[in-house]
């Protein structure tokens, strides 16, 4: 329930610098979610996907959260040269599916 710990257990000190190749404009995805209002935003795994975590206090207020920020970085994650997926964010514990 702590959103601090939240944002600093996603800071990436291991595998991030790696894998960023994967992703040419990562810091600046990263960047732009949190300052869309992310809690924090994190490389999944080996990439290509960035993730964008939201805490609020239950699920209706983290998907309101999750689509303020949705809204707040598509387009500036549009205007990314070579950008390949589309903005999906999986919010609740039901499933949703919003973006």
């Amino acid at each position: 329930g702590d959103p601090d710990a939240v944002a600093a257990g996603l800071v990436d000190r291991i595998h991030e610098r790696f894998r960023a190749s994967a992703i040419p404009d990562l810091a600046e995805i990263e960047a732009a979610l949190l300052e869309a209002g992310a809690t924090g935003a994190v490389l999944s795994g080996a990439g290509p996907t960035v993730l964008g975590l939201v805490c609020a206090a239950d699920d209706s207020a983290a998907l309101e959260r999750a689509r303020l920020v949705a809204e707040a970085i598509g387009p500036r994650l549009e205007a990314m040269p070579g950008r390949r997926a589309p903005l999906v964010l999986a919010v609740d514990r039901a499933g949703a599916r919003v973006g």
